[in-house]
């Protein structure tokens, strides 16, 4: 059996040390690019998603008490120890000849919950006695009524409310002006 012996040659292929020490810094540095790139992109989604949560929310609260406070027969009270919004509507006349015989027959409390940050609507008909409790919005920090905000932020002949709904690290405020249809007897 004969044995060879490789013999070295000054002409060998292959990558030094300091070739591979450059490739792995040059692609630990495209990796880390990377992962930021896609920690912003999933951080800038769920920021945005937040912020369509809370303008979502705010929409259907301001709809809802629209809705309620424009049907009011008498101007909507607000209680500061309960957090509650109590409205009285009529939906009909007692005697559809007489325009003062405004029976109310619905009266719609919302209810702010500070600790869960929930605000309810009950819905009390008074002519069966029947009521129907619906969830409203979540995430609410906050809700200010006429008599605690400042007089820049009130207008004359409007229910005005603040409403506050904060969402992870995203906090939006809006004001309502609401004017109810209160029949001028």
């Amino acid at each position: 059996m004969r044995r060879f012996i490789l013999k070295y040659s000054g002409k060998q292929a292959g990558f030094t040390l300091v070739e591979m020490l450059v490739a792995l810094a040059i692609t630990g540095l495209i990796m880390a690019g990377l992962t930021t790139s896609v920690f912003q992109l999933f951080t800038v989604t769920q920021r945005s998603s937040d912020h369509m949560t809370i303008i979502r929310h705010l929409d259907i609260i301001n709809s809802w008490l629209s809705n309620d406070i424009q049907m009011a027969n008498t101007q909507p009270e607000w209680d500061p120890n309960t957090h509650s919004l109590t409205i009285r509507q009529t939906r009909a006349l007692a005697d559809p000849t007489d325009p003062e015989s405004n029976v109310t027959d619905c009266i719609v409390t919302y209810t702010y919950n500070p600790i869960t940050g929930t605000l309810t609507r009950t819905e009390l008909r008074l002519f069966d006695n029947s009521t129907q409790t619906s969830l409203i919005a979540e995430y609410v920090s906050g809700i200010l009524f006429e008599d605690e905000l400042t007089s820049d932020e009130r207008l004359p002949s409007a229910v005005d409310i603040k409403i506050t709904i904060t969402l992870h690290t995203q906090t939006e405020d809006r004001l309502l002006h609401i004017k109810p249809r209160i029949s001028s007897t």
